[in-house]
């Protein structure tokens, strides 16, 4: 869909909440089962390369036959200062995108995916940081409540065997916090550069950065079995879903309105977790993911 098109709609004032509702949901789902299948093919051996390579090749075929079928063109008078920050955000998003596969193979899945998803709380501070945005009291407390909330997520629990390492907790941080660097990159640009246009970018970054690395580690590569194939390419294609779903998602309804619903990732990762690997959580990891939920939500409404 042309992106003049999106944009209108997004702007036109009305909300439908349940299509917006049926498309996060159908975001979540298709995030949680490419967490699920970056766990499987990790604990399987699979090099971490060629699941970086391989999230960011599949995006980039499937969004450059959207662009192809759509038509929607390039921009021709873009400034030079946009044109980097789409590298800036396409390196952000590789950054982003390695340090969230790390942290699904070393920690729980529901934990890692909860890592990522407090992202918008580091928008709200790096936009503070780099672009001068104000930052209100309300989005102080806010944002206060939700590092709390993930300080209780992965925090130390019972039993000892499952406590998360602090390295891995530290790389999926990194993550999270490098997502937000990626937003608040494209933000001046978006006004200017389709969307599909912007995420093809981050798709060819993500694949011209991680190349070289799956030919460093081609001995893993060699001996990756048949069945694994069909597993990579089933989580290229849902974490695409994934990601057209969401974007859809904010098509029917206000970006706040929106954001509260991308909470639909929290409890789709923990099922996820709980049904294929048997992972669960703590009383003290429910009321961090509930301080957690409470500071997004304030900071999306607002």
């Amino acid at each position: 869909m042309r992106a003049m098109k999106t944009t209108v709609e997004r702007n036109s004032g009305t909300d439908d909440y349940p299509r917006s509702l049926a498309w996060m949901a159908l975001s979540a789902v298709g995030f949680a089962t490419m967490a699920a299948a970056v766990k499987v093919l990790s604990r399987e051996g699979t090099a971490h390369s060629v699941l970086v390579f391989t999230r960011g090749f599949v995006n980039l075929v499937l969004v450059s036959l959207a662009i192809v079928a759509l038509r929607i063109p390039f921009p021709s008078r873009a400034r030079s200062s946009d044109w980097r920050l789409l590298l800036g955000r396409g390196f952000a998003g590789f950054v982003g995108v390695t340090c969230l596969f790390y942290g699904l193979r070393h920690l729980p899945l529901p934990v890692a995916i909860i890592i990522n998803w407090s992202s918008p709380v580091f928008v709200i501070l790096l936009s503070r940081l780099f672009l001068g945005e104000r930052m209100t009291s309300a989005q102080g407390v806010s944002s206060g409540l939700a590092l709390a909330g993930l300080v209780l997520v992965v925090g130390p629990q019972e039993p000892v065997s499952e406590v998360p390492t602090l390295f891995a907790v530290a790389v999926a941080v990194t993550g999270a916090i490098s997502a937000a660097f990626a937003y608040v990159a494209v933000r001046a640009a978006t006004a200017r550069i389709a969307p599909e246009v912007i995420v093809w970018s981050l798709c060819i970054v993500t694949s011209a950065l991680s190349a070289p690395w799956v030919l460093l580690e081609w001995s893993k590569v060699q001996s990756i079995e048949a069945r694994h194939i069909g597993l990579l390419l089933g989580m290229g294609v849902a974490a695409t879903v994934g990601q057209i779903a969401m974007t859809q998602g904010y098509r029917y309804s206000r970006a706040g309105v929106v954001s509260v619903l991308g909470m639909l990732n929290a409890p789709a990762s923990m099922l996820a977790g709980w049904f294929w690997f048997g992972e669960g959580f703590s009383g003290f990891q429910w009321i961090g993911l509930a301080l957690m939920s409470l500071g997004i939500a304030r900071l999306a409404f607002r």
